[in-house]
């Protein structure tokens, strides 16, 4: 069988078919880099609605650019655009999916499972923040890098925020899948609302992410699949209509943490408004979790826990084991030495920074010296906004990229903050923040370079395509 021809492309292998598109890795032949090229069925007509459907995921990706969504590279003719068939093409990611890893594990460590939704919350409030709900979290369409990236992919049947869902009610197999159509979600993992057809905003996703979440910490899905009349299970039209059918975390998982179950159970709730309203109040909740439990970066304990699957080889981790050994021969006052060493050059860090007009600080116990922690103990909290958009650093350290809705938690006392924008001079500020009450840095960057300001690139790396092979729709 011939592989089909793209302008620029060489077509690699195919690594996932559905009935409306295919999944191919391919190579771009101008830069040579590796990418996954998302394509049409020779069958489906450029006018059908699945055609209009590509479409719209290539405009829903041209408008996001985060960390922890996957990244458009390119895109080829639209449907309206001549006879060759439509295309788009999206970034590589080394690795395998969240699907993959249940597989192998079944249900993670509470502080991996954590560590993965806080990313994906990331992700989803970045896409709420552009005007757009998912409308199709679950595992297939988490990518986890070989670093311990995770990634968002799959924005094919998303939606503006508001929109009318169009699926109402329809049948489903046993798996929780549409036994209509594919394109319109897995009933499984999709909220209430979206199965009855009603409008839809973030609230919707964030249900989702809580299906995926209790899946992470139990091996099993939320809602019971009580067979219906002819023997079948509708997880998807009568199972989430059902007002007791939750099973409680803890019943199926006994060591997750009563604060953790109640996270979730809130995630899961039927009605909108009895939810979390916002992703990102689901993903400060859930920081903390991680924190408490690990002080390790989030990137690493999902690198950690596809090392222990056996799904990467982390040569890092071992080299990480070894240092200690290597250690072990330093003399105590020569530890001491090293110590005071390290303390005057903090020192002299300290008078640089007053040198160059900044202010000096009023509390010591500030979050610099170590790193700011994830959760800390009796925050304060900092909301930043920056015309057109800017990086955000806070005492050395790059925490965000404007726009983003969540206040950052921070320890009490005073902070180094710098915006940073590549045409722009830094504006810098030093803000106090006190336990419980948010303060809001609103900052205009300085004059931009006659030309209109970018919106942040994410950050995709060279190797570019999706890793595992995915479902196309």
């Amino acid at each position: 069988m011939t592989e089909p021809r793209f302008p620029g492309y060489r077509v690699l292998e195919p690594l996932a078919g559905g009935a409306i598109s295919t999944l191919y890795k391919a190579v771009q032949e101008s830069t040579g880099r590796v990418v996954v090229l998302k394509s049409l069925k020779p069958t489906i007509a450029h006018d059908s609605p699945f055609a209009a459907q590509l479409d719209r995921e290539k405009r829903t990706l041209a408008a996001l650019a985060h960390p922890n969504v996957v990244l458009l590279v390119d895109a080829g003719p639209g449907v309206r655009d001549g006879p060759d068939r439509p295309f788009i093409v999206i970034e590589w990611v080394e690795g395998t999916s969240l699907r993959a890893l249940l597989a192998k594990e079944k249900c993670l460590d509470p502080e991996v499972a954590c560590a993965i939704a806080c990313e994906l919350a990331d992700a989803l409030e970045h896409v709420h923040a552009r005007g757009f709900v998912h409308k199709d979290v679950k595992p297939d369409n988490v990518l986890l890098a070989r670093g311990g990236e995770v990634k968002l992919i799959d924005f094919g049947i998303a939606t503006r925020a508001r929109a009318k869902e169009a699926t109402a009610i329809l049948p489903v197999d046993e798996r929780g899948a549409l036994a209509m159509a594919e394109g319109f979600g897995t009933p499984a993992y999709m909220s209430p609302e979206q199965i009855l057809g009603d409008e839809l905003d973030g609230r919707s996703d964030l249900f989702s992410l809580g299906v995926l979440l209790y899946e992470m910490l139990t091996g099993q899905l939320p809602f019971d699949a009580r067979p219906g009349k002819d023997g079948g299970r509708e997880r998807g039209r009568v199972v989430r209509l059902q007002r007791d059918t939750l099973v409680p975390l803890r019943e199926r998982a006994h060591d997750v943490p009563r604060a953790l179950e109640h996270v979730v159970h809130r995630m899961l709730e039927r009605t909108p408004r009895d939810r979390i309203q916002r992703v990102e109040d689901a993903a400060a909740d859930l920081a903390g979790f991680v924190s408490a439990r690990t002080t390790t970066e989030r990137r690493r304990v999902v690198r950690r826990a596809l090392h222990d699957a056996g799904l990467v080889k982390d040569t890092r981790r071992a080299a990480t084991k070894s240092r200690p050994a290597a250690r072990a021969w330093i003399r105590p006052e020569i530890k001491t030495a090293l110590g005071f060493l390290g303390i005057g050059a903090a020192a002299v860090a300290l008078f640089a920074w007053n040198e160059r007009g900044l202010p000096q600080r009023s509390d010591r116990a500030s979050a610099a010296a170590a790193g700011l922690p994830l959760a800390p103990r009796s925050p304060g909290f900092l909301r930043v906004m920056a015309a057109p958009w800017a990086e955000v650093w806070i005492d050395g350290e790059h925490v965000e990229t404007t726009p983003f809705a969540r206040a950052i938690a921070l320890p009490p006392g005073t902070h180094h903050v710098t915006l940073r924008h590549p045409r722009a001079e830094a504006e810098r500020r030093a803000v106090t923040v006190v336990a419980g009450e948010t303060v809001t840095l609103d900052v205009r960057m300085g004059a931009i370079a006659d030309e209109p300001a970018d919106e942040p690139a994410a950050d995709g790396g060279d190797d570019v395509g999706a890793g595992d092979a995915t479902p196309a729709d």
